[in-house]
């Protein structure tokens, strides 16, 4: 994290960093907390997506095998104001032979130690396109779709979903 130079006014130190101003102390107690839940949240994305027997991946004779994170895997996660709901939407590579993507999402939920796989989204098979917004007990984001005359690498067209969070 890259920070400008501390500036100190009324006694407090200030830090800027790409996400704003962070007073010294407390808050950076917190935001350490925020970047060891990300990694835990991290971790969980991928037990969920190596086990989760609805997302499917095949070896390279087309045999069935555990999906799993690689260079190759895209992972894209988008927190509740709380931070303590997230979506996260996985772009794989399901076949190792050819060139297609694939994409799954699921509700992740902090709980007391770490966070925990809540839900598959087996309706999302589509890439995010930005974010995701959340709402009392919702989240709605939109999901790359192609139009007629799209490219399989260029969908043009969006499907928003408003699913309900546990």
């Amino acid at each position: 994290m890259a920070c400008a130079a501390p500036s100190q006014e009324a006694g407090l130190i200030l830090h800027l960093t790409r996400h704003g101003i962070r007073f010294a102390g407390a808050a950076l107690l917190l935001f350490q907390a925020e970047a060891a839940s990300a990694l835990e949240l991290s971790e969980a994305v991928r037990i969920w997506f190596g086990t989760d027997r609805s997302i499917v991946c095949v070896d390279p004779d087309g045999n069935g095998r555990r999906c799993a994170v690689d260079d190759d895997t895209h992972i894209e996660f988008r927190r509740s104001p709380d931070a303590s709901t997230a979506l996260a939407f996985v772009t794989y590579l399901p076949d190792p032979t050819g060139n297609a993507t694939a994409t799954t999402a699921a509700i992740f939920r902090l709980g007391e130690t770490a966070w925990r796989h809540v839900r598959t989204l087996t309706e999302v098979r589509n890439p995010l396109t930005g974010k995701a917004t959340f709402g009392n007990r919702t989240a709605t984001f939109a999901v790359a779709v192609p139009r007629r005359g799209d490219s399989h690498c260029c969908p043009t067209g969006r499907k928003t979903y408003r699913i309900a969070l546990p």
